[in-house]
């Protein structure tokens, strides 16, 4: 008989059900253990077994494991949390984007700030409209939780340069309005810090 004249071989299942069975099954299960890398470790030691300096070391052993265990634990259910957040405060639209390929959290973010994070241009454009809104006198804003307040600079640790020169380094002076104070304020333009 040839080779291409068989059959495929067809798996058979050897069931232990009498001694005659016992060398062909044992044959089976070292040959599946020994592939595995298992065989040499059928005889499991007992705990009586060990010396009492091993004793010590396997108390040591299970009691950091049983830390690093619970350390996962905790971990895992943060994920978890954080997941349940991203899902459950985006909007219908923006699941399309997470939809496929995106089973963690850290490929969700990436995901979505991909699509839906503003620019770097966009911050820069928002924040000088922000600073021309603060060019005008507050009528009924209270000047306290203006966000220019949040930047103001000691002076002496500064030199100014004109609010249009948008160029390198990322950080613009400005004289603020006379109505905010006779100091100088700096305002950084941040790029997104999140990666």
């Amino acid at each position: 008989m040839s080779l291409s004249d068989s059959s495929p071989a067809k798996k058979v299942t050897l069931i232990l059900n009498q001694p005659s069975d016992w060398d062909e099954w044992l044959f089976m299960i070292k040959e599946k253990a020994t592939a595995s890398n298992v065989w040499h470790k059928r005889r499991a030691t007992t705990f009586e077994d060990l010396t009492p300096s091993q004793q010590k070391r396997y108390d040591y052993e299970r009691d950091d494991y049983k830390r690093q265990l619970k350390k996962f634990e905790r971990q895992d259910q943060a994920l978890k949390i954080l997941n349940s957040i991203i899902v459950n405060t985006i909007s219908r639209k923006s699941f399309t984007y997470i939809l496929t390929g995106c089973d963690t959290p850290r490929k969700k973010l990436a995901a979505l700030k991909k699509r839906l994070a503003p620019s770097d241009r966009a911050k820069e454009l928002e924040l000088i409209r922000q600073y021309n809104d603060l060019k005008k006198p507050p009528r009924s804003r209270d000047v306290d939780k203006c966000f220019l307040l949040r930047y103001r600079q000691p002076l002496s640790s500064f030199e100014p340069v004109s609010w249009y020169n948008l160029e390198s380094p990322r950080t613009v002076w400005a004289e603020p309005p006379l109505w905010l104070s006779n100091s100088l304020v700096c305002l950084p333009i941040a790029s997104c810090a999140c990666s």
